[in-house]
C-alpha cells in the first residue's frame, strides 16, 4: 500500500548478463483491482562513468602526491586551497598551516609586487606561467623556486582557481653562479 524505493539491485538479464538497476514501485489501482507498479532503471552507464571518474580521482591524487615538484593550487583570493607532501618538504609548512593561508605565507614582502603582477597574468590569462623567484619557508630560510602556473577553467572559460608547481632550484642557481666567479677568476688569471 505504500511506495517504496528507489533501491538497487543486481539483476540477470535475460542474456545472463548481470546489471545494476534503480527500482522504485508504486501502488497503484486499475478497475479496482490493486496492482504494483514498478520502474526500473538500468544504472550500467552511471556506474561505469563513477567507477571510471574515482579511477581518475585516484589517479591524479596519486601524481599530486608523489611529484617531486611542491604541487599548489591557489583560490582567486591567492590562498591556498591544496597543498602536496613536496610543498611540506619544500617550505616547511604542513598542509593545516599552509590551506586558507595566504601566498605572503611564502613571498618575501620584497618580492610579492612582482608576484602580484604575475597573479595578475596568470588569472588574466596573458602570462606565461613559468616564473623564478625567491620564497620563505616556515624556518625562515630564503630559497629560490621555479614556477609553473595554470590557470584553471570552468566549462565557461572563467577562470576559477590556479594550479601551481614549483621546484626549488636554490642549489643548481648557487653552483651555476660559482662556476662563473670561478670561471671570471680563471679568465683574469
Amino acid at each position: 500500500g505504500i511506495k517504496t524505493g528507489p533501491d538497487n539491485f543486481r539483476l540477470k538479464t535475460i542474456t545472463g548478463k548481470i546489471t545494476e538497476v534503480e527500482v522504485t514501485t508504486y501502488p497503484i489501482r486499475i478497475n479496482n483491482q490493486a496492482l504494483v507498479l514498478g520502474i526500473a532503471r538500468d544504472l550500467t552507464e552511471r556506474m561505469h562513468a563513477e567507477k571510471f571518474k574515482h579511477e581518475n580521482e585516484q589517479r591524479l591524487a596519486f601524481h599530486f602526491n608523489q611529484t617531486p615538484l611542491a604541487a599548489i593550487e591557489w583560490d582567486l583570493d591567492f590562498k591556498v586551497k591544496s597543498w602536496n607532501s613536496s610543498a611540506e618538504r619544500i617550505f616547511g609548512f604542513t598542509k593545516e598551516e599552509a590551506i586558507g593561508s595566504h601566498a605572503s605565507l611564502i613571498i618575501p614582502r620584497t618580492a610579492m609586487n612582482s608576484v602580484d603582477k604575475i597573479w595578475m597574468e596568470v588569472t588574466s590569462r596573458k602570462g606565461t606561467g613559468r616564473t623564478t623567484n625567491k620564497n620563505c619557508c616556515k624556518n625562515g630560510k630564503i630559497i629560490i623556486c621555479e614556477w609553473y602556473n595554470t590557470p584553471l577553467v570552468n566549462d565557461e572559460g572563467e577562470v576559477i582557481a590556479v594550479a601551481s608547481f614549483a621546484l626549488d632550484v636554490t642549489e643548481r642557481i648557487r653552483s651555476a653562479e660559482i662556476q662563473k666567479v670561478v670561471y671570471n677568476i680563471a679568465n683574469a688569471a
